[in-house]
């Protein structure tokens, strides 16, 4: 049981140094700071193992962005305000999910899909995302 723990220990470590680690090519460094010129408190991750991610303050909101190892953006999320979100997508959010609270509200801006809204609801514990375009219909989950 001693050695499984010490294992399991230094798997864990390993794993986090691994993930602290990133090597962030220039050339995404280089397009990020083109894009996001007034970003702050950038904090860079590999999203899966091709694209890197980096969480930004930017106008004093949470913001992610999403980057190829080519240096080309793919998305960029931010944070906003519930009362960006329409009077007919709140009150459907009110009959549809009755018992759920709007957590969080993110713009979502992508290469190849237009504009949307990605809500994410409480219930509890429990969290459940919806997602809706900008006039405020429900689309289906972006892939």
């Amino acid at each position: 049981m001693r050695n499984f723990i010490i294992c399991l220990a230094i798997v864990t470590l390993s794993c986090s140094l691994y993930a602290q680690n990133t090597t962030l090519p220039d050339v995404v460094s280089k397009a990020f700071e083109q894009k996001f010129p007034k970003a702050k408190k950038v904090k860079w991750s590999s999203e899966n193992i091709d694209d890197y991610q980096a969480e930004f303050v930017s106008d004093s909101l949470n913001a992610r962005a999403l980057f190829s190892p080519k240096g080309e953006w793919l998305q960029t999320s931010v944070d906003v305000a519930q009362t960006k979100l329409t009077p007919a997508t709140h009150q459907y959010i009110k009959k549809q999910y009755p018992k759920q609270k709007i957590q969080k509200v993110s713009k979502v801006d992508t290469l190849k899909k237009d504009p949307y809204f990605e809500i994410e609801l409480k219930k509890g514990e429990e969290l459940d995302y919806i997602y809706f375009n900008l006039t405020g219909e429900e689309i289906a989950p972006p892939k």
